[in-house]
């Protein structure tokens, strides 16, 4: 790790904080920050669904292939 060939203390003379609270983060005893996608997704389907009166169109394409 740069920090520790830079002589740097981890926390102390530098601190570090990942992303999306991935699993290597946690054996490193890394602070992250956690977005909650799933939580996230969830509001914007109710908003979408609120906003839409519960009619909702998506775009969809059929890829057609040897199945059809």
């Amino acid at each position: 790790m740069q920090a520790k060939a830079e002589q740097l203390r981890v926390p102390g003379d530098l601190a570090i904080i990942g992303q999306e609270n991935q699993p290597v983060g946690i054996g490193l005893g890394l602070t992250t920050v956690d977005h909650q996608l799933t939580k996230i997704g969830e509001q914007a389907c109710s908003l979408m669904i609120k906003k839409s009166n519960g009619k909702i169109e998506t775009p969809y394409r059929i890829i057609e292939r040897d199945s059809v």
